[in-house]
C-alpha cells in the first residue's frame, strides 16, 4: 500500500490515535475465538460431517488446549478433569 508524501503509514498512526481516543486496545483473545470455532463446529450432526471436518475440529481442539492449558483456567480444568477421573476410576460394579 503506497503512503502518501510526507506521511506516515496510516495504520502505524491509527494505533496510537486509538490509544489516544479510548483510553485502551482491542485484544483478540484466541482462546475465546477457538471456543467459538469449536463450540459452532460441533453443534452440526456428525452424519453431516466429512472426514476432513472432524480432522479439522480436532487440530483446532488441540490448538485450543496448547492456548488454554498455561492459564489459571487451564490448571483448573485439568484438576477438575483429573478429579472426575479418579471418582470414576474407583466406582466398583
Amino acid at each position: 500500500m503506497a503512503t502518501q508524501e510526507g506521511r506516515g503509514d496510516p495504520l502505524s498512526e491509527a494505533l496510537p490515535w486509538l490509544v489516544r481516543r479510548t483510553g485502551r486496545v482491542l485484544t483478540i483473545n484466541i482462546a475465546l475465538l477457538l471456543a467459538v470455532i469449536v463450540f459452532f463446529r460441533l453443534r452440526r450432526r456428525t452424519q453431516a460431517r466429512s472426514r476432513v471436518e472432524e480432522r479439522t475440529t480436532v487440530l483446532i481442539v488441540l490448538a485450543l488446549g496448547v492456548v488454554i492449558a498455561p492459564t489459571q483456567a487451564g490448571q483448573w480444568l485439568f484438576d477438575a478433569i483429573g478429579q472426575l477421573a479418579e471418582g470414576i476410576a474407583q466406582i466398583t460394579f
